[in-house]
């Protein structure tokens, strides 16, 4: 047995084997970090969204309307039309 691992051949099968532990050592590495950053991308993504929906929802229909790109005269019909100004 010992001899096998003297021999160029047992040399060589070592060699491999630590070639192989390595690579799939850094494989896992990668696609472990890879998971991590798409757990990060997707807080921020929904920290973003908290951030916007708070924006939008202190619009009122007339100006989230011109913020979707309405045109002034079509956004001016939804003047008025708060539920503030409905006395809701």
């Amino acid at each position: 047995m010992i001899a096998f691992f003297l021999s160029p051949a047992g040399k060589l099968l070592a060699a491999v084997l630590i070639v192989a532990a390595a690579l799939g050592a850094g494989y896992f590495k990668g696609r472990s970090d890879g998971k991590i950053q798409q757990m990060k991308d997707t807080v921020e993504a929904v920290q973003k969204r908290g951030e916007i929906d708070n924006e939008v929802g202190k619009l009122g229909d007339y100006s989230l309307c011109l913020r979707l790109g309405g045109m002034p005269d079509d956004c001016v019909k939804l003047r008025g039309m708060e539920p503030t100004a409905q006395g809701q």
